[in-house]
């Protein structure tokens, strides 16, 4: 490579650019400061300071009914409200399986709290996990799986209780303003795979009918993946509220708010953040609705009556814990069900399932098949890649679970992608290696005919049929190693099975493996053999280029240097063992070319139209 005065200049610019993408970037990009989330022996107390644990608050028998009793807590007779100091010593109950720890407020009907048992926040300087837990709903206004009416002010007037081990029956008698009287009745049965059922009866006790314009079932809600984890996402954070609109026929979303945009960053114009949150109602059918971030959902199946709607909600918060008080969003969502004109005696019966956790393509896939769609496995608005990332997800996770190792199994899929692409691969170099050879001939038409484009054209194809070459045959490696690229991509980005996955000396394959900084400029190592395997593979790969367009190409992985530098590890694990996969290949073609072409002839040399391998043949003849 020539360093003249133009690829100095190159270089100096292209180093000024790596310098100055991480501070430009942080000036664009804001990433708000993440908090600790509370470590799994940090339970708090609940509201009316006391917390049963599960072994404390199980029956003698399970219940076999919403309507069976276990505990009565007495009324008032003045007010028909419960007193306050009963309300305190009413204990919160937890419902646990091997995935998480579920806290249900027997006075609010709602979970309020769900610790995660196997998944962590993260240690935002190493990427490592920290050994607490990540807690979901801590700052939702309403819980999840909560029952309330938009309208009017129910008074609590009574509570029964009964627990088995897995399920938890709360029945809770309300009287309205007017005076009438009701219950509901909310079963909770813990299932497998983060997943809850709820079965919820509204019973009318009064002897005129009773009707509610609106009652709403909390789905539960998340804050930004940031926020609830530590978790440095700073550009693909897919914090929103999403649900599955039956009419429409998809899935639509909402952002939980809207970032600033680049125009606005840059120039210091207005914001387009919505400090105040949002609140909207659909009244459409969904089957389906969930709030997600960028690894974790909350998402509620309704039953397939339900078809009042939907309310979405964004509600802002204010972080105190630091000088400089910060609001954060969190995304909410409730599904609005219907209450008309029940009779005395009679009950509208809601069935719902529930899912709190990981984004995990088969659990969300169980509760309904285009759930898995929340995962995004797609990039750049390309949903045509969808199905190929999904088939690229489930053999990572295949792979993983014969080799035991997140990255060995990255490895794996490399090696299979190539083996696969290998006879194309090889074709490419041959076809590449034949324009090589032919280059002269090439220069000498184009320079024959400069002043005849449509002339170099008919000859150009003359020449390429005349030496069986296709100009188009280096390409289709690129071609067809691109779409899995981006799939592969757009696997590791949305799937939460390699967070917190060590290999090597990576802590985390979502993330760089960055080992150090110097300046403040990390250091990824494998980002930076992968720019030198691409530097190699460009040397050693035959190019029918001229000299400027070879020093431009040149450029080519310092540029990517500069804009991937941040890729999670796991997509350059893959990319850099592919590269090197690919140099083997270079080398073994160099070697049959060797016993091809002992002579070495480089090229067709001008005036003469046929190769050196040609002119041998025509001599033995």
């Amino acid at each position: 490579m020539k360093f003249d005065k133009e690829t100095i200049a190159a270089l100096v610019i292209c180093t000024i650019f790596l310098f100055a993408w991480g501070p430009l970037a942080n000036r664009l990009w804001p990433v708000p400061e993440p908090v600790d989330a509370p470590a799994v022996e940090e339970m708090p107390e609940s509201p009316h300071e006391a917390t049963a644990t599960p072994a404390e608050e199980k029956a003698a028998t399970p219940a076999s009914a919403l309507e069976e009793k276990a505990k009565v807590v007495p009324q008032e007779a003045q007010t028909h409200e419960i007193p306050k100091e009963e309300i305190a010593g009413i204990n919160i109950v937890t419902l646990e399986n091997e995935s998480f720890i579920i806290s249900i407020d027997p006075v609010k009907g709602q979970i309020s709290r769900i610790l995660l048992k196997t998944f962590y926040t993260s240690d935002k300087l190493t990427y490592s996990q920290t050994g607490k837990n990540i807690v979901l709903l801590e700052d939702v206004s309403h819980g999840a799986l909560g029952v309330r009416e938009a309208e009017s002010s129910w008074i609590l007037t009574n509570i029964e209780t009964s627990s088995a081990e897995e399920s938890f029956t709360l029945s809770r008698q309300f009287r309205t303003p007017e005076g009438q009287e009701f219950k509901i009745i909310q079963a909770w049965q813990v299932k497998e795979n983060f997943t809850l059922a709820c079965d919820i009866s509204i019973l009318n006790l009064a002897e005129v009918p009773l009707s509610f314009a609106s009652v709403m079932v909390s789905a539960g809600g998340l804050p930004d993946i940031n926020r609830l984890a530590n978790d440095k996402v700073p550009y693909n954070e897919n914090h929103e509220i999403a649900y599955f609109d039956i009419e429409k026929g998809k899935i639509v979303y909402r952002q939980a708010f809207n970032r600033p945009n680049f125009f606005s960053n840059f120039f210091g114009g207005a914001q387009t953040d919505e400090s105040d949150g949002f609140e909207a109602v659909q009244h459409s059918p969904a089957r389906w609705i969930a709030t997600t971030n960028k690894y974790f959902t909350c998402l509620l199946v309704p039953p397939p009556a339900v078809e009042k709607g939907l309310v979405l909600r964004s509600v802002a918060h204010k972080d105190q814990s630091t000088d400089t008080p910060t609001t954060y969003f969190v995304a909410e969502a409730d599904a609005i069900v219907s209450v008309d004109n029940l009779q005395q005696g009679q009950s509208e019966n809601y069935s719902f399932s529930f899912y709190a956790g990981p984004k995990n393509l088969a659990n969300l896939q169980a509760l309904d098949h285009d759930a898995g769609k929340l995962l995004k496995l797609y990039i750049l608005g390309a949903f045509f890649l969808e199905p190929l990332s999904s088939l690229m997800l489930n053999a990572l996770l295949w792979l993983s679970n014969i080799c035991g190792s997140y990255g060995l199994s990255i490895v794996l899929l490399t090696l299979i992608v190539k083996t696969l692409l290998w006879p194309v691969t090889h074709r490419a170099n041959v076809s590449m290696r034949k324009m090589q050879r032919i280059n002269p001939l090439v220069q000498e038409v184009r320079k024959k005919y400069k002043d005849n484009p449509q002339k170099v054209n008919t000859e150009m194809m003359k020449l390429y049929k005349e030496h069986n070459v296709n100009p188009l045959g280096g390409c289709l490696p690129v071609l067809l190693q691109m779409p899995i690229f981006f799939a592969l991509y757009a696997a590791l980005n949305g799937a939460v099975e390699p967070r917190h996955t060590a290999f090597l000396w990576i802590n985390d394959l979502t993330m760089p493996d960055t080992v150090g900084a110097i300046f403040g400029i990390p250091i990824n190592p494998l980002m930076l053999t992968m720019t030198a395997t691409m530097v190699l593979q460009q040397k050693l790969t035959p190019s029918a280029a001229d000299p400027a367009q070879q020093r431009m190409m040149m450029f080519m992985p310092l540029v990517m240097l500069v804009m991937l530098y941040s890729l999670p590890s796991g997509l350059t694990l893959y990319w850099t063992v592919s590269q090197i996969i690919s140099i083997g290949q270079i080398v073994v073609n160099k070697r049959l070319e060797k016993l091809e072409n002992p002579s070495g002839a480089p090229a067709v040399q001008p005036g003469n139209r046929k190769t050196p391998d040609e002119n041998s043949k025509g001599k033995r003849k």
